[in-house]
């Protein structure tokens, strides 16, 4: 067999396991060294007598030490490297050593995950700006269990492109240090971390594009200008203070606050601040949306819009009319039922066309009036529709991986799937209108 396809397969192996394979032959041993893609795991001791900081911290180095003496001799390249260690007691000047000796050989993608004990509060080390600043081809930088402090004497990686931080403290200024620093960063996202009070993403020229923070902690007020940011995820358990001051390709948001009713201020000082968003999502209490039917500001430009509604029971889903009314052109609409009771007795003497959308889904659909109701409406009054869809299932989103998930449910019995058929099917004025009722989407 060919050594590039042996160090093709060896390479879609973890890397314990490719060590593990090594022993089978020479040959084999030797291609290791040309597997591009690392990862490293030196919190995992097996003996209990390892978990000694004096002992595990010289190990450590030593291990580390080896392995980029050995990588480096080998002129080998190593395009990803994932590491994972305990730094107490360890010295990090020494550690710093063998991490950027791996950065400036042409490694593009980093990766360092630290255990809990790392964020001790009288850990006073600059650490990781020297990594920033020394390693020129690192494009992917993740931060797992660190600080974040200013350092204003660094100048950072210009290619760093996609940062990720998660359970990262940052100090005030750290941010907005690497924000400065780092001019070709693109890509942004903190989860689980902690911010001071106030952050700004500020600059003429700061090139973030996409910005996701979930689930952090210490956040009261966020100020933007940022002359390129395109889409700005935002996961917290409170509200918080935007100021959005200069975002000119601003295009798309998603906004989750837990146990909170933003839908006042969604359509309110929102739609007042970001008229021309062309993609709107997010999740909140519904109580009570009728509400939100007086002030309702106009987002001129909206194509998309994604509602996800939890909160009492008794909640009226048509009031979601005037909202659809206030998004003239709207092509797409998707809206989240699943943790709603709607009210049975309500009923709609809207008439008003919507003359672009195209596309409907509603999940968490269990066939109520309310829901037919709704969904009766849109299909008569959407001029262009093409597709609707109704779905049993709903929609979890994970700030993990960026994406959504499909819930379980408790499928429709036959009964209750021929009767959501037989009051939907041929109700839609538009004749090219797709009705379709399943499970998930």
């Amino acid at each position: 067999m060919p050594d590039e396809i042996l160090v093709s397969i060896i390479a879609r192996l973890p890397t314990t396991s490719t060590t593990r394979t090594s022993i089978l032959s020479r040959r084999w041993k030797n291609l290791c060294e040309f597997v591009p893609d690392v990862e490293l795991d030196f919190s995992r001791w097996p003996h209990a007598w390892y978990q000694e900081d004096w002992y595990r911290s010289g190990v450590t180095i030593n291990l580390l030490k080896n392995f980029v003496t050995h990588r480096l001799s080998s002129s080998s390249k190593i395009r990803s490297f994932k590491l994972r260690c305990c730094l107490t007691n360890l010295d990090l000047n020494q550690f710093e050593n063998c991490i950027c000796s791996l950065g400036k050989s042409g490694l593009e993608r980093l990766t360092l995950s630290f255990c809990n004990c790392c964020m001790s509060s009288d850990n006073n080390h600059p650490f990781p700006s020297r990594l920033l600043s020394e390693m020129p081809s690192v494009n992917y930088f993740r931060l797992v269990g660190y600080f974040l402090k200013p350092n204003l004497t660094t100048k950072y990686s210009n290619l760093l492109q996609t940062l990720s931080l998660t359970c990262v403290k940052a100090f005030p200024g750290g941010l907005e240090c690497v924000l400065s620093n780092c001019s070709m960063l693109q890509s942004l996202s903190a989860v689980y971390c902690v911010f001071p009070s106030k952050i700004r993403f500020c600059g003429p020229n700061l090139p973030l594009k996409s910005l996701m923070m979930g689930s952090c902690q210490g956040i009261e007020e966020i100020e933007f200008y940022a002359s390129n940011l395109v889409t700005f995820d935002f996961h917290h358990s409170q509200v918080v203070n935007f100021i959005f001051d200069h975002f000119p390709h601003l295009q798309s948001i998603y906004l989750e606050i837990k146990n909170n009713n933003i839908m006042p201020y969604v359509f309110g000082k929102l739609a007042t601040d970001l008229p021309r968003l062309e993609s709107l999502s997010f999740a909140s209490r519904a109580d009570p949306i009728y509400q939100v039917n007086t002030g309702i500001g106009t987002f001129r430009e909206l194509r998309r819009l994604e509602m996800h509604l939890f909160g009492p029971p008794k909640i009226n889903l048509l009031a979601v009319i005037p909202i659809l009314e206030s998004c003239p052109h709207l092509l797409e609409f998707h809206l989240d039922t699943a943790n709603l009771q709607c009210n049975e007795e309500q009923v709609t003497d809207h008439n008003v066309f919507h003359s672009e959308l195209r596309k409907v889904e509603i999940w968490g659909f269990k066939g109520t009036d309310n829901q037919i109701e709704l969904a009766l409406y849109l299909l008569r009054n959407a001029l262009v529709l093409e597709q609707m869809r109704v779905c049993c299932c709903s929609k979890l989103y994970s700030v993990l991986s960026r994406a959504w998930h499909n819930l379980p449910a408790d499928p429709w019995s036959p009964e209750t799937r021929e009767d959501i058929r037989n009051k939907l099917q041929g109700q839609a004025l538009s004749e090219n209108a797709q009705l379709i009722i399943q499970h998930a989407s």
